[in-house]
């Protein structure tokens, strides 16, 4: 696996490995499209779920795509969903906009919404100079995070485990600060909801076991993954936990690494 972020991107290493992502940038991880806009207008919705307090119809203008594939000619149409009361944002103001492909329903008919943002009103943030330099970085590595997500394994130097991770596909993965003891527990979990080999080669998914020393619970991991297989995900998790997966008997160990080196100067 490249080492994407520890080589290119000392800004952005501190957020996915060390800490929690700041407020504002936490939607960027979640975005198909991340981009700055001008708001045009904005109209409240009649909420839609139980759980919704507020719904804003959103139209902007493009005025830069860091990250994605969208129509820059045209005006952008995005929701806004919120369990939370929020007040209309104003017009003629520039914003970061994180946004995801919808797949709710929209209250407009034929001119309904084909984006939302990503986690509702954090989804939408003042645009600011510096932030707009961290994105721009960001959105490098993100598109090396995605080509190493899609990159085929070759089948070929794969145990008959590995290969059998490597046909769980996990539709999604979230993680925001996790503890590895859940991450790792998840993945138990998803493995056999998502196994689809035959009952008779075997049994349902793959058992992973956490064997890693105490101090690893320091680990928090922070990274979202859309249809990934479980091989690609135990990689990833190797990189940012400074931890290594290896096969005994038929089962998975995750396991301490004693050779990761992280730069001195992103430690300060």
């Amino acid at each position: 696996m490249k080492r994407f972020a520890i080589v290119t991107c000392v800004l952005f290493v501190p957020i996915v490995i060390l800490a929690c992502p700041p407020k504002w940038l936490r939607g960027f991880d979640r975005s198909h499209c991340t981009a700055t806009v001008t708001l045009v207008s904005v109209e409240q919705m009649p909420a839609e779920k139980k759980d919704e307090s507020s719904i804003l119809s959103c139209k902007a203008r493009i005025s830069n795509v860091f990250y994605g594939e969208i129509n820059t000619n045209e005006v952008l149409h995005f929701t806004i969903r919120s369990n939370n009361e929020i007040p209309l944002y104003p017009t003629g103001t520039n914003y970061i906009v994180y946004l995801r492909r919808s797949t709710e329903s929209t209250t407009g008919g034929q001119d309904s919404c084909k984006w939302e943002t990503a986690l509702g009103e954090a989804g939408i943030q003042n645009s600011t100079q510096e932030r707009c330099k961290i994105i721009e970085k960001a959105a490098e590595d993100k598109v090396e995070f995605d080509t190493f997500l899609a990159a085929k394994e070759d089948l070929s130097s794969l145990s008959p485990l590995e290969r059998k991770m490597n046909g769980i596909i996990i539709p999604e993965v979230d993680f925001r600060c996790a503890n590895i003891r859940d991450v790792i527990d998840f993945f138990g979990s998803q493995s056999k909801e998502f196994d689809t080999s035959p009952v008779e080669e075997g049994k349902r998914g793959v058992t992973i076991l956490y064997k890693l020393p105490m101090q690893a619970n320091m680990h928090l991991i922070h990274y979202n993954a859309e249809n990934a297989s479980l091989l690609k995900n135990l990689k990833v998790l190797e990189w940012l936990a400074g931890c290594e997966y290896a096969i005994t008997n038929g089962v998975v160990e995750i396991r301490g690494k004693s050779d990761l080196k992280i730069p001195q100067n992103i430690l300060k």
